[in-house]
């Protein structure tokens, strides 16, 4: 009934609903007769041409129960999850031992929390901020530096990565020692220990030294260079091991050729040097002139004899 009613409200006032003023009216079940789609269409040619037809024509979809509230919240949860894992793919996952750069965004006094680029945040604990032994993080790092890291676990107690910047630190400056190896660079390190057969330095990691790879390989007193900075080359390396040797001989010995050649190539009669008197003869003394040694003769040394 209540479809019926519909279509006769949704008709133009101006035209009866499927009445023939030859015939008498339509009991009460004949709208049921428009609505229902096996019944056949009226014999009366008349009747087919009355505004009956476009009625009947118009598909009047069956009624479906309303959905429960029930129903709504599973579909909008449903809808949600489709959301969640369309976002979900959008962040990159993370892997243990990935070394990535990050922004910090937050610092407290026992943790460091940064942007990774994935879903939840990253938090560095205070020991995997430094080799130091830092009582707080604040003071020592500010929002919006941007940092090395690498990832210690991808995901934490709190579901978030806990990542590392000592670890970082500490991957960064081996690949600058594999480097310089590979491309005989010359490094500069302070001397921090005396010990058995040699100098130990620090190039970021604990490095040895021998003892007849300092100066010319031949003093004694190496004890006098700890605290000093030295210019080394790299020749043996073991990262699994942790292990570096460097050689200050070789790398002065490097450095002396490149002053010696620019000696001869810059230097002209008439010049006045600066030098380092190291050895002493009957006959004069020979001058270090910074990649070069110059015999200053005796004769030269003064006007008195």
């Amino acid at each position: 009934e209540a479809v019926a009613t519909a279509l006769v409200e949704e008709a133009p006032a101006a035209q009866p609903v499927a009445v023939v003023p030859s015939e008498p009216a339509p009991e009460a079940p004949a709208p049921v007769a428009v609505h229902a789609e096996s019944e056949p269409a009226p014999a009366d040619p008349a009747a087919a041409t009355e505004p009956v037809a476009p009625v009947a024509a118009v598909h009047v979809p069956r009624s479906t129960p309303e959905k429960s509230d029930a129903d709504l919240f599973e579909s909008y949860m449903n809808a949600l999850d489709g959301e969640g894992t369309d976002s979900d793919a959008t962040y990159k996952k993370l892997s243990k031992g990935e070394r990535i750069e990050a922004t910090i965004i937050q610092v407290d006094k026992d943790r460091v929390f940064v942007d990774l680029g994935t879903k939840s945040e990253g938090i560095i604990p205070l020991g995997e901020l430094s080799e130091e032994n830092l009582d707080t993080a604040q003071g020592h790092f500010k929002v919006g530096d941007k940092i090395h890291v690498v990832v210690i676990r991808p995901e934490g107690a709190e579901g978030n990565p806990i990542v590392s910047k000592k670890r970082a630190d500490f991957e960064e400056v081996w690949d600058r020692i594999e480097e310089a190896h590979k491309t005989g660079e010359m490094l500069t390190a302070q001397v921090v220990d005396r010990v058995k057969g040699g100098l130990v330095v620090d190039v970021g990691v604990r490095g040895f030294v021998p003892a007849t790879h300092v100066g010319s390989g031949k003093l004694r007193n190496i004890e006098k260079y700890v605290g000093q900075p030295l210019q080394l080359k790299v020749i043996e390396i073991d990262r699994d091991r942790k292990k570096v040797v460097l050689s200050n001989r070789q790398a002065e010995e490097e450095r002396r050729a490149s002053a010696k050649d620019d000696i001869f190539k810059n230097v002209h009669p008439g010049d006045a040097l600066e030098g380092t008197v190291r050895r002493l003869t009957d006959y004069g003394a020979f001058v270090d002139l910074g990649g070069v040694d110059g015999l200053l003769h005796i004769s030269e040394m003064s006007w008195m004899r």
